[in-house]
């Protein structure tokens, strides 16, 4: 069980075979009230024997190790602690971005590009504060969830559906995707929250694992039904009123580019008011606005992913305490519930 006393003290462990980063990541620490450094390790042999003997409640992953890498580091690590939260913190490029996803769909809460040299150090820093306030956040405030009762109403025929979500995403999408078959009778937009050069490896595994077409979004094609859209890392992606795909580098909106209040707020025009958004596991409140206005326009049908079956409660959060969720669905019986809204099935 996690611990409820909010004068708990967060222990956290560093596995980086590089001495300068450990030293920089366990001066950021510092700034994290009642956390510590309670370990470090230069590669993942040496963490899988300390956290056989020290109890951590964080762990903050190197991918590129001496050894054994930090995926199989992970692996190991959900296969004797579960509960275990892991951040997957590496200087990771496109040549590694397979091995991103794989950590990301295998339960690490997130990853955190480790940009620690020039003017990037700061955005890395405020990136691992953000998280990691969020890890002791859940330990101060933790209590026992439960999916409320499921309860169906009535809907649109719904001819689009929209899908926001961030941390908890990638290993949230496997429960998702894979239930929606190739001939949904409406495209899919996903708008995940990550760094844009994983987003295509994101795109590949996802299409290993689903029978339905999923693809990066292009700017300016045609819409399909039948075809999953995923926005590029660094894009906003909108759809224009001749039902074609748009991308744009505006501004960042609620901190993140792409925005699914940026989507949502372009469905209304083309779909009208048979629209299904979608918010699912995620740090703050990217969607809740979208949401708000698409109702406010022509009205769209909303469902939310349940608090027990999320990683964060933050996105969901925000749109059921605004009431805007027609429906909790927990994690396991939302494709079905998608596959239901869109065919009739």
């Amino acid at each position: 069980m996690i611990p409820t006393n909010k004068n708990y003290e967060l222990k956290i462990m560093i596995v980086d075979d590089d001495p300068v980063s450990q030293t920089l990541i366990a001066h950021i620490i510092k700034e994290i009230p009642n956390a510590r450094v309670a370990a470090k390790a230069s590669s993942g042999t040496l963490a899988l024997l300390k956290l056989k003997t020290i109890h951590i409640d964080l762990v903050l992953l190197d991918i590129e190790m001496p050894e054994i890498d930090g995926v199989e580091t992970l692996r190991q690590i959900k296969l004797t602690w579960p509960n275990l939260d892991v951040i997957m913190i590496s200087a990771a490029h496109g040549g590694d971005a397979d091995k991103v996803i794989t950590t990301l769909e295998s339960g690490a809460l997130e990853f955190i590009p480790k940009n620690i040299g020039g003017g990037r150090f700061r955005e890395f820093r405020l990136r691992l504060l953000t998280i990691m306030g969020l890890v002791r956040s859940r330990r101060n405030h933790w209590k026992e969830l439960t999916d409320p009762p499921i309860k169906k109403i009535q809907a649109p025929k719904i001819k689009v559906v929209g899908i926001a979500v961030s941390t908890g995403g990638p290993k949230a999408l496997t429960k998702v995707i894979p239930r929606l078959p190739a001939d949904l009778k409406a495209p899919v937009f996903i708008i995940q929250h990550m760094p844009a050069f994983i987003t295509s490896s994101l795109a590949s595994s996802l299409s290993r694992k689903a029978k339905i077409r999923i693809k990066i979004a292009d700017h300016g094609e045609p819409i399909k039904p039948g075809v999953v859209y995923l926005a590029r890392g660094g894009e906003h992606l909108l759809v224009t009123n001749n039902a074609k795909i748009s991308l744009n580098t505006g501004p960042p909106e609620n901190s993140v580019r792409p925005s699914a209040d940026v989507l949502f707020r372009s469905l209304p025009e083309v779909y009208g008011r048979k629209i299904l958004a979608v918010i699912m596991t995620g740090m703050g409140s990217d969607g809740c606005q979208g949401v708000q206005q698409m109702k406010a326009i022509h009205g769209c049908h909303c469902l939310s992913q349940t608090a027990a079956s999320c990683t964060v409660y933050g996105m969901p959060k925000s749109v059921d305490q605004a009431g805007l969720s027609d429906e909790k669905v927990p994690l396991n019986l939302l494709g079905d519930r998608i596959v239901t809204l869109v065919n009739g099935d």
